[in-house]
């Protein structure tokens, strides 16, 4: 209850629920009250302590805890097997929650298909996407799952679709046209992804001066990469720089080495260093080794013949690739 009546009086305060008070509560004893004081953590954005609270089993007997613990857990620095494991059983306690809701709904169902995107079952994954679309077609997030899935599959029309109608309902959010650009960027539509961000930069909330600059920059050294005409791929690596230039801070580190990919890429064009564009296309690949697209990049780009280095950089994608999650042998 006094939980309850501070939210009530909270937005009449400065700060909203972020900024909301907990000193002096009555202690949490009940699984009502440690749900509720979940919540609050979550929307002042205290994750893990929030799923400290979901987690008990008593909590987690209440259908919206264990949808929340569901949906905001994450993999930390899971790969392969490790990873899959955690997100099937994710998966076959979704598969509980929906049979005591009894039905999906469009938050179950877009759960399932974030935890079907990371067992690389793209295709359920789509199906699940399109479910919670079709049950919450005015809510943003799952058009976002819906067009990842669509995009592991090379589906970019469809990836398309989903993510523009996400900007229409939500046109000040950046990660929705950081997505899209990707989208157009694996098309090798680099004109429509530069006007897309001349067109969402000024309007962004919160306002960020520098990501037009940025991601401008990241689009011309993808387009540069994709260009065979030398004098052609010289103007689109000096536009990239360029861009780079005017946001520094966020491509390199303290010493002023890059530490962005796209910048790596625009680097090594201008200075015709093959050997590091393939590291740096390497190592996009194995973030992400089932990446269709960013393998597409890797073979396009890589030299004929490998020294030590390349070999080592190629040994740790195939490592990425081993289902048993074990690494490669030497």
């Amino acid at each position: 209850r006094e939980l309850a009546r501070r939210y009530a009086s909270a937005e009449a305060r400065s700060g909203g629920f972020a900024a909301l008070d907990l000193a002096g509560l009555p202690a949490a004893t009940t699984a009502i009250d440690r749900y509720l004081l979940g919540y609050h953590l979550l929307r002042q954005e205290r994750r893990p302590e929030a799923l400290q609270l979901f987690a008990e089993a008593e909590v987690r007997a209440i259908p919206h805890a264990e949808e929340l613990l569901l949906a905001f857990s994450g993999f930390g620095k899971l790969v392969g097997a490790d990873l899959e494991q955690v997100a099937l059983q994710r998966f076959a306690d979704l598969v509980r929650l929906e049979s005591r809701l009894g039905a999906p709904t469009a938050s179950t169902s877009n759960i399932a298909g974030h935890l079907l995107l990371a067992q690389g079952r793209y295709d359920e994954a789509l199906r699940s996407g399109a479910q919670a679309v079709a049950l919450a077609p005015r809510a943003h997030v799952p058009r976002i799952n819906a067009a990842l899935a669509a995009f592991s599959l090379g589906r970019l029309d469809d990836a398309r679709d989903y993510l523009s109608v996400a900007i229409e309902l939500r046109p000040n959010y950046a990660h929705l046209f950081e997505n899209l650009v990707w989208i157009e960027i694996a098309a090798r539509r680099f004109d429509a992804a530069g006007e897309l961000i001349r067109k969402a930069a000024p309007g962004l909330v919160p306002e960020d001066a520098g990501w037009g600059s940025y991601w401008q920059g990241v689009v011309a050294s993808y387009a540069a990469l994709d260009v065979t005409d030398a004098s052609a791929r010289s103007l689109r690596v000096k536009e990239a720089l360029s861009h780079f230039a005017a946001v520094e801070e966020r491509v390199t580190d303290e010493e002023g080495w890059a530490t962005d990919a796209a910048y790596r890429i625009a680097l090594s064009l201008d200075e015709a260093n093959s050997g590091e564009l393939f590291h740096a296309l390497a190592d996009v690949l194995t973030e992400s080794p089932e990446n269709w697209w960013r393998q597409d990049l890797l073979l396009r780009h890589m030299p004929a013949e490998l020294d030590a280095n390349q070999t080592e950089a190629l040994r740790r994608i195939l490592q990425a690739f081993d289902p048993r999650g074990r690494k490669a042998p030497k």
